[in-house]
């Protein structure tokens, strides 16, 4: 038992990979890019059942670049869904990336394209958000989702493409298959 708990602890404890380029992704995790494993630290005071058998634990982080900072506003010039996948006690490996530029079907203010840096040239041969949304919603259906601001802002753009598009059923659908929202 006490053996079983250790190994737990120090898989989840956040540690230097000497020589590894390491990104803080917030409380929590921590990505080393070169091998791509994420670690999660902190959970020191986590009690172990010696009967629970660890399943496998996978979420994916959602972040989209807009033409705006109000939701009825902003249309996707941009996204990026990464998933990640442990079998614990192993730390967390990226299991799948994608991204993609979008052309949001109208000009990039100049406001939002000095924010990230996209401009109407770099989405001119991207597919539309027609083309996209399907794509984005298969990405995240049935996972945990994450990142910031999600709730907020994320999602909520999500939900608004969608209806413009005609595909509120689908993100309907999506949304309810989520096995958890989390906004860091």
């Amino acid at each position: 038992w006490s053996d079983l708990r250790d190994r737990l602890k120090s898989t989840w404890r956040r540690r230097r990979l000497d020589g590894d380029e390491e990104v803080d992704l917030g409380e929590g995790f921590l990505l080393d890019e070169l091998d791509e494993r994420v670690e999660v630290f902190g959970l020191d005071d986590v009690d172990v059942d010696e009967e629970v058998t660890p399943q496998p634990l996978s979420f994916s982080c959602l972040d989209f670049e807009t033409t705006s900072r109000f939701v009825s506003t902003a249309r996707i010039v941009e996204f990026a869904v990464v998933t990640f996948t442990s079998q614990p006690p192993q730390p967390y490996v990226v299991s799948s990336r994608f991204s993609s530029r979008v052309d949001p079907g109208e000009p990039i203010p100049i406001e939002a394209s000095r924010i990230h840096g996209i401009y109407d040239y770099d989405v001119v041969t991207a597919p539309t958000t027609a083309q996209s949304l399907p794509r984005i919603l298969d990405a995240v259906r049935g996972s945990v989702l994450v990142g910031y601001n999600i709730l907020q802002y994320d999602a909520e753009v999500l939900k608004a493409e969608c209806r413009r598009h005609g595909l509120d059923s689908d993100f309907a659908a999506t949304m309810s298959s989520l096995r958890g929202l989390v906004d860091v």
